[in-house]
């Protein structure tokens, strides 16, 4: 059985920026977190090129590039020996010859920054976008941030502009001097930083209440929050520390135990012209008694409008599982395939990132990219999975997220256009072809686009929609691959850098089979001030119910059937509605720009 809704979708994404002053080089990390006491992770995963801020002593792992494990304590940062270095970077420097003349270490260069001053130092290697340089006067060495360097020039007039050194470091053709240390016992590893692919943190499960840590600089300043992923029973859910970033109303499941953050409903509908209907897959919802609960919760800067909300029961056979689409099918999927293989855009192999539902994800690297270069604001990965002979049709099944960048880079946008924002709402709303062209670019520039090889060239299939940054989200994709005569499936996920978190990617081939779908309205619905909100939800009218406030929220409840004799059961939410962000008023008016982001291809990623 399909349901469907024609919808596309805005993003939620965000790329954490990182600082590299002149005194040293700041890593600060975003990532990954997940439950709290016994249901906490014993690690959380972070990305190789931006190492969370932990303690001397912390356990973690190293995943390298290649796939090697190194493991210890934490030790700090240090720097490859000479000699070591050496040998790496002089193999870049043959490499490269053709391309950009390096400096020899130890070569006296000139250092030109952005303000004008130069600096006569020598030239001592590279770390993660910065130059590392060493005074004549001192033995001390200094990293100095290539955003704030306009080039290098040796004694031969030799010189390498900075967007280049950027490029050339960011795609790991020349290595980074900075390093991991790792202790074990009285062994002290050593791991250049260029190699590094994922740091895995272990975490004490001593904590009552744990999340994932956002480490970001912005203007220079860490905001580091924490969010909780537990919410009592007994009282309304728990807002993120960060209510300026909008994002769409929070959906709750009670689990049997607790309340756990679910998924974000209709993001991207943020005015009502975008209104659409959303189909979550619930993992965590358990019914108790022949009853469902579940909260709807405005914990963000925005005003929400929920028109309905509907709670899909699906008995399906055993061994197998529900996923939905974007668009409203309930896919009925069995045997599923892992990938052969994946490899990102710079040829990294990341398959054991992404073959399976754990705290190991690739996450789309955004720094060392050259804006004006178009190629480099887009990222992803190339996956290949097996192809059974016969087989016309593959439904691809997704467990992603985005990152945090996009509330607060999307409300900066639309600032842009404050004074003219009502003049805007109001062209959306009547005028269905602006409305359209709106929609086109928010699934160019940020969903999840598939595509699909037909063994000529790479061919659109469909798009993964954006679905938040506070919760992993599960979607299925169907591709037709009736004209693919090969025994390998080859796919390409790819969108603007910076916005994707992939955890998982499967396939399977299974066909569809009967299931049976009871479409249930809530029994009952109170708001945070025992009010009955029931009758806003039953339909989509138009009537809605309104969160203005972060501290709106609703408990729903649901009378469910009893489970079939022979079948699983799983739950998908259906949910309509609409939301709008408080738009900083004050802002610089930037209408120009605005309207460039909006309609040149590829200029949202490139102001990111």
């Amino acid at each position: 059985m399909k349901l469907k809704y024609v919808t596309c979708g805005l993003s939620v994404f965000v790329v954490i920026t990182a600082v590299l002053y002149f005194n040293g080089c700041s890593f600060i990390g975003y990532s990954i977190g997940k439950k709290m006491d016994n249901s906490k992770p014993d690690f959380i995963a972070i990305p190789g090129w931006e190492l969370e801020t932990i303690k001397e002593g912390t356990q973690i792992d190293i995943i390298l590039n290649n796939g090697t494990l190194v493991s210890g304590e934490y030790a700090g940062f240090g720097s490859e020996p000479t000699d070591e270095y050496a040998l790496r970077f002089t193999e870049s420097q043959e490499a490269l010859s053709e391309e950009v003349v390096l400096p020899n270490l130890g070569d006296t260069i000139i250092v030109t920054m952005n303000d004008g001053r130069e600096y006569t130092v020598a030239f001592a290697g590279f770390g993660q976008e910065s130059v590392i340089v060493q005074s004549f006067v001192s033995t001390a060495r200094q990293e100095v941030a290539l955003s704030r360097v306009e080039n290098i020039m040796d004694t031969k007039g030799n010189m390498i502009e900075s967007g280049i050194m950027r490029k050339l470091t960011f795609e790991n053709k020349i290595p980074y001097r900075t390093t991991i240390l790792v202790r074990k016992g009285a062994k002290r590893t050593s791991v250049a930083l260029d190699r590094v692919n994922q740091v895995q943190v272990w975490l004490e499960k001593n904590a009552k209440k744990t999340g994932f840590l956002l480490g970001a600089v912005i203007d220079a300043t860490i905001l580091v929050g924490v969010i909780s992923s537990y919410i009592s029973s007994e009282k309304e859910p728990e807002p993120p520390p960060d209510t300026t970033i909008g994002s769409c109303p929070l959906l709750y499941s009670f689990n049997g135990e607790r309340y756990v953050r679910e998924s974000q409903l209709f993001t991207g509908a943020i005015f009502e012209p975008l209104k659409r209907t959303d189909w979550d897959y619930l993992r965590h919802l358990h019914e108790h008694e022949g009853v469902c609960r579940l909260k709807v919760a405005n914990q963000l800067n925005e005003i929400q409008y929920v028109d309905e909300i509907k709670l899909l029961v699906v008995e399906h056979p055993h061994d197998t599982y529900i996923r939905p689409s974007f668009s409203g099918d309930l896919h009925v999927l069995s045997e599923l395939q892992v990938p052969e293989t994946a490899v990102d855009f710079q040829g990294v192999d990341v398959l054991k990132l992404v073959k399976a539902d754990d705290n190991e994800v690739w996450i789309s690297n955004p720094f060392g990219r050259d804006p004006e270069d178009k190629t480099q604001i887009r990222d992803g990965l190339v996956l290949e999975f097996k192809k059974p002979e016969g087989a016309t049709s593959v439904k691809l099944v997704f467990n992603v997220q985005n990152t945090l960048w996009g509330g607060y880079f999307t409300n900066r946008v639309l600032s842009f256009s404050n004074r003219e924002m009502e003049n805007w709402h109001k062209l959306m709303n009547s005028s269905v072809d602006a409305c359209k062209a709106v929609l086109d670019v928010l699934v160019r520039e940020v969903a999840l686009v598939v595509q699909l090889w037909n063994e000529d060239a790479w061919q659109i299939q469909g798009f993964v929609s954006p679905d938040g940054a506070l919760v992993p989200n599960d979607q299925a994709v169907l591709l037709d691959v009736h004209e693919i005569s090969d025994e390998v499936l080859r796919i390409k996920l790819e969108s603007t850098v910076g916005i994707w978190m992939v955890n998982s990617v499967k396939a399977s081939y299974s066909p569809d089979v009967s299931v049976y779908i009871t479409e249930l309205a809530p029994v009952s619905a109170e708001d945070h001030l025992g009010n009955d909100v029931r009758e806003l939800l039953l339909n989509i009218d138009n009537q809605y119910y309104e969160m203005p406030t972060t501290q709106d929220w609703a408990e729903l409840l649901f009378k469910v059937p009893a489970t079939k004799d022979g079948y699983a059961r799983s739950f998908v939410l259906k949910s309509t509605g609409y939301y709008k962000t408080h738009i900083v008023t004050d802002a610089e008016f930037q209408n120009d720009l605005f309207q460039q982001i909006l309609s040149e291809p590829g200029a949202y990623g490139q102001y990111s």
